[in-house]
């Protein structure tokens, strides 16, 4: 509310300097005075009863009894050319005498009030004064401008507000055009459509109202009614966008339609200026109901945290502030002050809405765009697990270099179409000299210095973008994969897909090459997990850390021992998955980009994908583990399972997991205590962990001293 408060008070100050500049008379208005004085009737008045009116001495409204006319008259001085005098009231009849002559009368004697406010007469040139009389009804205030015009037709003079309504109205149209076609290209911008047709609208209301002080033409008093009536609903219109945001809409659709149709009753029934300012003030007190509807409304949408709350409930209650002033203005008869005040506010409003389509719009397409990254990144999961699969399954020296080329050649194009240009090349130095495996035409490709680069960077998986080296080495045996010419190769994506093969290449040149390759499929996967560990900047202790408690809280729940060893085992197994994303991610401090945070929430689906491709009883568990041990008991988590809907050993796994890693210094953290770890695992009892597995596993912590 402060927020809207400030922004109501920088509108009004913004309104009272703009209406200060603009009063400034120029070259064309020019100070002039009158002689004025009330009566009954349209009879001459002695001098000796007139008072002065110009800018320094504003008509006085007489106390008493209310008269029906103000008679004003003026000599002007002699002038060599034909002058037009023109003559601004609040929509009163009036006529016009010229040395004791009428020469203009508008609808004097014969209307109560008239349509127009402009009003003009032609001085023509005379070597001799020039006497003006004026009486006027009045209708509605006491009203009464006059200045000299340079238009050549005194039936119509241009003045600031046509030119402000075909402003809006132009750049309304321009942008409605310019939204339309984006849309036909792009389908997203609908509602941008909204502000464009609003400002024409307001660009319509206000020249048509405004050239009510342009020309006597339009002076029947219907033109006032209804000129009103479009001016004060391009005000509504700020409630249409607030509306298209609100959670509940019913009842202010309901407030806003009924505003409206009243409003439309009230102004084109009105046929008296008594029952014309009743209209009014019952028009601007609906449109304030509606205004302050909206405002309670977009309270509502604030409390519940939804988008763009907080701009749509401070430019609603600000709406709602600048609603009560204008209607003030406009029942008070400051129609140019009620024009100004509109246009800002009006302006305000749907700048704030259009920044809130655009952004919108981005926002959307940030999610279509982060939907195709994620669906993008599930098939290179897919393929990565094929990849590992199958380099595990080589078996001899010979067969390793050839899987390993193919497969990466059918990695790099899965992923973008364009790098099946890219060329391949592989060495093997089990003596002092390397020896070329495969070299898919590369010239000049130097194992020795991109070893020596490997042992300067201490890095085994060196990527630069447009090439990456895979460099193995144990026991004095080196292998090294170099691959060039690559697409797209700064994708974050990419990065992670290539580092994630890696450490499956590596388990596999370790199995090939040295007399290990009759291990089962569990101890490799246990070697991969521990590569990803390491290469994350983590301690392999912490998957034994992993396995002790899981197995002790399996034990606590009675289970066998057969099992509490299986799901002890397979624990060690549970973020086998983050061999896909990059340890400078993993290892980040801050706050993750939405590419980062996407790679890290799906490495547990990837761990399952790699897991479940093998039918291995032990295998299979810890793929159940690995998918679910980021769900939360109250439902929030990845999957949205909810209590007992979890698996039981993922249940088991996240509470040894976090505890661990609450236990556990990592590079974005300090180790806490036991008794902060278990106070924090206690505060989330029922939200993050299974509360009676919790009982369990705090027993076996504390018995543990």
């Amino acid at each position: 509310m402060g927020i809207a408060g400030i922004i109501f008070i920088l509108t009004v100050a913004v309104f009272f300097v703009m209406a200060y500049v603009t009063s400034d008379p120029g070259e064309t208005v020019q100070s002039i005075s009158w002689n004025y004085a009330y009566t009954d009737d349209d009879s001459f008045i002695p001098e000796n009863q007139l008072k002065i009116y110009n800018r320094q001495n504003p008509i006085i409204t007489e106390s008493g009894a209310v008269k029906k006319y103000l008679y004003l008259t003026n000599t002007f001085e002699p002038d060599e050319k034909d002058r037009t005098l023109v003559l601004l009231t609040d929509h009163s009849p009036m006529k016009v005498s010229l040395d004791g002559k009428e020469i203009y009368n508008n609808q004097f004697d014969q209307a109560e009030y008239v349509g127009n406010r402009y009003n003009a007469i032609v001085l023509p040139a005379d070597t001799r004064e020039t006497k003006v009389e004026v009486i006027m009804a009045l209708p509605l205030s006491v009203q009464f401008d006059t200045h000299f015009s340079d238009t050549d037709n005194p039936a119509f003079e241009m003045n600031t507000g046509l030119y402000i309504g075909a402003f809006f109205f132009l750049v309304g149209i321009l942008s409605l055009i310019a939204f339309i076609i984006l849309s036909i290209i792009r389908k997203q911008y609908v509602r941008t459509m909204m502000t464009s047709l609003s400002l024409a609208y307001m660009g319509i209301a206000i020249f048509a109202y405004t050239i009510l002080g342009c020309t006597y033409i339009l002076n029947g008093r219907i033109w006032l009614n209804i000129f009103t009536l479009i001016l004060h609903t391009s005000f509504i219109l700020p409630l249409i966008h607030i509306i298209n945001w609100q959670t509940s809409r019913k009842l202010i659709i309901i407030i806003v339609s009924v505003d409206t149709l009243l409003s439309a009753a009230l102004m084109l029934l009105s046929f008296t200026p008594l029952i014309f300012k009743i209209s009014l003030i019952l028009m601007t007190l609906f449109t304030c109901v509606s205004a302050f509807s909206c405002a309670f409304m977009s309270l509502r949408t604030l409390q519940n945290r939804t988008q763009y709350s907080v701009p749509i409930f401070v430019i609603s209650f600000s709406h709602f502030l600048i609603s009560i002033l204008s209607g003030i203005l406009l029942c008070a008869r400051r129609p140019e002050m009620y024009i100004y005040l509109i246009c800002m506010a009006i302006v305000e409003v749907l700048s704030v809405f259009e920044y809130i389509y655009i952004m919108n719009y981005q926002y959307k397409k940030k999610i279509a765009e982060e939907y195709d990254k994620g669906e993008k990144y599930k098939k290179t999961v897919d393929d990565i697990s094929i990849f590992i699969k199958n380099m595990l399954s080589c078996e001899s020296k010979d067969d390793f270099f050839e899987t390993a080329v193919k497969e990466i050649r059918t990695l790099l194009v899965n992923y973008d179409e364009k790098n099946k240009d890219c060329r391949i090349c592989t060495g093997l130095r089990e003596t002092d000299s390397y020896r070329e495996i495969i070299n898919e035409n590369i010239e000049g490709c130097d194992y020795y210095i991109i070893e020596k680069n490997s042992d300067q960077s201490g890095r085994n998986c060196i990527f630069t973008g447009t090439y990456f080296e895979y460099i193995f080495r144990k026991g004095g045996i080196y292998g090294i994969i170099h691959v060039e010419n690559i697409n797209n190769g700064l994708d974050v994506f990419f990065v992670s897909m290539i580092e994630a093969a890696y450490c499956g290449v590596e388990t596999s040149f370790e199995n090939v090459f040295f007399e290990e390759t009759n291990r089962s499929k569990t101890v490799v996967f246990e070697e991969l997990a521990e590569n990803s560990e390491i290469a994350n900047g983590y301690s392999p202790s912490h998957l034994e850390n992993i396995a002790t408690y899981s197995y002790h809280l399996c034990k606590a729940l009675n289970m066998d021992d057969e099992t509490a060893k299986k799901v002890s085992l397979a624990s060690r197994l549970h973020d086998i998955g983050k061999i896909a994303v990059p340890k400078d991610i993993i290892n980040k401090r801050g706050k993750l980009s939405e590419d980062e945070r996407i790679l890290v929430a799906a490495h547990a689906e990837f761990g399952y994908r790699i897991l479940c491709a093998y039918n291995d009883d032990l295998l299979i568990c810890a793929a159940e583990i690995a998918r679910y041990h980021h769900e939360r008991y109250d439902g929030s988590g990845t999957n949205g399972l909810i209590g007992e809907e979890i698996p039981l050993n993922a249940r088991i796994v996240t509470i040894c997991d976090i505890y661990d890693a609450l236990t556990t210094a990592r590079p974005y953290k300090e180790a806490w205590s036991k008794k902060r770890s278990l106070g924090y695992l206690s505060d989330n009892s029922g939200k993050l962990v299974d509360p009676k597995l919790l009982d369990l596993f705090k027993e076996y912590i504390e018995q543990q001293d």
